[in-house]
């Protein structure tokens, strides 16, 4: 974060403070949603697990998966397969 910090010339501290005011959520936060509704568009497109999990830079397919379910309480198999009943 330290470099959109730079490019608003602003301080890391402030630059996180003036984010999370406004959003909500810290800008780690957001870029982990944001890294998720695009997994979740990809594995809805049928591309394997593998592929998506480098596309949003995990370094495991298992890391992704972990997080994955975290975050939408739903495994990436079980929305991969829905996609195949459609």
């Amino acid at each position: 974060m330290s470099s959109l910090a730079k490019e608003a010339w602003m301080s890391r501290t402030r630059y996180s403070q003036l984010f999370t005011s406004i959003a909500g959520i810290t800008a780690t936060q957001y870029l982990t949603w944001w890294r998720m509704q695009i997994a979740y568009a990809k594995l809805k497109q049928r591309h394997s697990i593998q592929e998506v999990a480098q596309l949003v830079r995990y370094q495991s397919d298992a890391a992704f998966s972990r997080a994955f379910k975290k975050d939408f309480d739903e495994t990436v198999g079980a929305v991969r397969r829905k996609q195949s009943l459609y």
